[in-house]
């Protein structure tokens, strides 16, 4: 069975401080079989992967990471990288079979212990970064206003720092990834049922025909869609 890993949908979920915040959900995810006709070649997926994630040099001098998002998770991560590179004119695809595996261990009293014969240590979720104690709240607002999921006028202070380099490019708007991909950012909700048209290849049938005339990603000026499956706003 030939399957690939797709992130193909995200919703607006409760943290740990009871505020709703946009996240990936993995469930279901991981054991897709593309169409027959997409087997050989990589499909256009929402998202980019901070677990499996390779370029041209250019896309982290255009997308570098923001240094002053301390404390978030990799969530915030993947949704930050994915709101600005796509403003910047990238793309994401889906490998044609999952290729790399990781081992994440969120115990940190396990610390370098060996299960099955892995060592478990490489990765710890829950490990402490004193510098970032109390900035969690902080670089989550910095995130939203600079992706726009949030506007400056609601929220009475942000760190502004290097807003420039760290916000949206100048290629496309985002407001044009939310409309095509069913995220409301007012009312913190999301289009369900994304996934079915990514998986399906229609994702990658309707817009990569749209491909700029100089190669440089997918055209977003000739594409007129908007996901729409249950929700009414």
């Amino acid at each position: 069975k030939e399957n690939r890993i797709t992130l193909c949908h995200a919703s607006y979920e409760r943290d740990s401080e009871n505020a709703r915040r946009l996240l990936h959900l993995r469930e279901n995810q991981v054991d897709q079989e593309p169409p027959s006709s997409k087997r050989s070649r990589p499909m256009l997926q929402p998202f980019w992967s901070s677990e499996f994630s390779f370029s041209r040099g250019h896309f982290v001098l255009n997308v570098p990471y923001d240094p002053h998002l301390c404390a978030v998770d990799q969530q915030d991560e993947e949704l930050s990288m994915t709101l600005r590179a796509f403003t910047h004119g990238y793309d994401f695809y889906t490998p044609t079979n999952g290729m790399m595996f990781r081992l994440v261990t969120g115990s940190s009293t396990n610390k370098g212990s060996k299960t099955n014969g892995v060592f478990s240590g490489l990765i710890n979720e829950d490990a402490d970064y004193p510098m970032c104690d109390g900035k969690e709240n902080k670089s989550r607002i910095r995130l939203n206003v600079l992706t726009e999921m949030k506007s400056e006028d609601d929220v009475p202070s942000w760190d502004e720092t290097d807003k420039e380099l760290f916000g949206a490019g100048p290629v496309r708007q985002l407001k044009k990834f939310f409309s095509c991909f069913g995220v409301h950012v007012r009312q913190l909700i999301t289009e369900q049922k994304l996934c079915d048209f990514v998986v399906s290849g229609n994702l990658h049938d309707e817009f990569v025909g749209n491909m700029r005339s100089n190669g440089m990603g997918i055209d977003y000026d000739e594409i007129n869609f908007r996901f729409h499956e249950l929700i009414s706003i």
